[in-house]
């Protein structure tokens, strides 16, 4: 077991510092290509929830064949319980699901658009056009 954890230890380090120690200084990354990981980003985020997903609904499943083999005659009253938990885990998937699509089919635009601080550099805000101002002055003067 400690050569196990040894050894994922040491994967672990090398995965993490190998891209830093290959990293190629150069023009910077091409929309194409930062779209393309988005792709790759999203992919491993919707594994990731369905990972999760599928060792939840294994957990819910074995307590409740755990109760029923230690209670037969409660079979009836664990169904409902057992079903909308299934289906509350399912649907935090569905969720993660609908959120990747949203972030992969808005990614353009999400770029177009600056959260100071955040994720994107700020760029310059452009002033708005005249028909979006309010005008200070009566009309009459």
């Amino acid at each position: 077991m400690k050569k196990w954890s040894m050894l994922l230890t040491a994967l672990a380090t090398v995965m993490l510092l190998a891209p830093a120690a290959f990293a190629q200084g150069g023009a910077p990354a091409a929309e194409s290509n930062s779209q393309g990981l988005m792709f790759i980003a999203a992919a491993f985020g919707m594994g990731i929830a369905a990972f999760g997903c599928g060792l939840g609904q294994g957990k819910i499943g074995s307590a409740a064949l755990e109760g029923i083999a230690r209670n037969p005659g409660a079979a009836k009253s664990m169904f409902t319980p057992l079903i909308l938990s299934l289906a509350f885990v399912e649907t935090l998937v569905l969720f993660t699901f609908l959120m990747i699509i949203i972030k992969v089919k808005y990614f353009k635009w999400a770029r177009r658009q600056t959260l100071p601080g955040f994720f994107f550099a700020p760029k310059a805000r452009t002033p708005l056009p005249p028909r979006f101002c309010i005008s200070v002055h009566s009309k009459n003067s």
